[in-house]
């Protein structure tokens, strides 16, 4: 049987060590310890967001917690359970050593409140200069984003959860965000302003069972983002940039991360213009015909995941980028003859 506390220990410790993300982020630029150290976070950031998504937390853990006779006896949900308890067990001791090096390299925890179960009424009155870090989960009534992150000019990471009543998001105030979750909150109608200046310092976005009137994510109204994950967003059609001789992708992109979006089918004309891109990971996106144009100009991508992409049809021009040195692949057979596997030689 899944181990359901050791996702939850997982969940802990990655809000324990995000709790210091922001001052490790400044800190990085000037100290090689702190670098080394983020380094191996977001890592082991990524290896948990695969993992979880494998597992389908929800859907998974319902089962299991519902049904577990009904389960036990399949031999390969045996099989699956227990090497997904190992890999939890492994993931929650690198956490663990992460965060204990936190006194040792200095890094300061930034105010965080939370709001669970409240009312929005109940969360007017918190001070301006104490809001950094704000996260609301599982919240009644809540249709709107608190006004006081809107008065805010000091905040700097937002998670909203499990909000079903929230319907919109705020079109201004959030020049100074820089980490966004959003994760089961489907009703969340998530609208960029077209002149790009709503998000100018956003690093971090993760969309996750939310946002379901969603059908076209613009990457040109994110200038600074540097990881994007976008999973289980069904209406989502494209990733697009506007329709403007001077709209480009953001330069900072470093990863980019796609999942269970059904009806995806396309990418910015011209491909994903993303100097700097080194993680690409597409999975079960299963109406995507094709990967992002000239990905084989891309010459900082290191690693390229691609799973149960059943309706890809061909690679494009160009093939690969020659020094990757990744390459996960579960795709149709007749496409991977179009890899040019044999010119990779920088694979591991």
């Amino acid at each position: 049987m899944l181990n359901v506390s050791l996702v939850d220990e997982l969940e802990t410790r990655l809000k324990t060590l995000q709790a210091v993300l922001n001052d490790a982020e400044q800190k990085q630029t000037t100290d090689p310890v702190v670098k080394e150290w983020m380094d191996q976070l977001k890592d082991a950031v990524h290896n948990v967001e695969d993992l979880l998504d494998e597992i389908n937390t929800d859907a998974l853990r319902g089962k299991v917690e519902a049904e577990p006779s009904a389960l036990n006896f399949l031999p390969s949900y045996s099989r699956f359970c227990q090497r997904t308890n190992v890999n939890l067990k492994s993931l929650c001791r690198i956490l663990e050593r992460l965060a204990n090096r936190k006194s040792d390299l200095s890094l300061q925890q930034v105010p965080m409140i939370v709001f669970q179960r409240t009312h929005s009424s109940s969360v007017k009155n918190v001070p301006d200069n104490l809001l950094k870090s704000l996260e609301v989960k599982r919240s009644d009534n809540l249709t709107s984003v608190p006004k006081m992150v809107l008065s805010s000019h000091r905040i700097r990471s937002l998670y909203l959860h499990g909000i079903s009543s929230l319907t919109s998001f705020p079109r201004e105030g959030m020049s100074t965000l820089q980490y966004l979750e959003i994760e089961n909150c489907r009703n969340l109608d998530f609208q960029t302003n077209e002149t790009g200046q709503n998000y100018t310092s956003l690093q971090y976005l993760r969309i996750r069972d939310s946002c379901y009137s969603l059908t076209s994510f613009p990457l040109d109204c994110f200038p600074a983002l540097k990881n994007l994950t976008i999973s289980e967003c069904p209406n989502l059609k494209s990733i697009s940039i506007l329709d403007d001789v001077s709209a480009k992708c953001p330069s900072s992109l470093e990863t980019s991360v796609l999942r269970s979006c059904l009806n995806l089918v396309s990418f910015p004309r011209g491909g994903l213009l993303t100097p700097n891109l080194s993680e690409l990971a597409i999975s079960s996106c299963v109406k995507l015909g094709s990967l992002p144009e000239q990905i084989g100009t891309l010459t900082a991508l290191q690693s390229i995941e691609l799973w149960n992409l059943e309706s890809l049809a061909s690679f494009p021009h160009g093939g690969l980028p020659l020094c990757l040195r990744s390459l996960e692949i579960k795709i149709p057979p007749m496409v991977i003859g179009d890899c040019g596997f044999q010119l990779l030689s920088c694979l591991s």
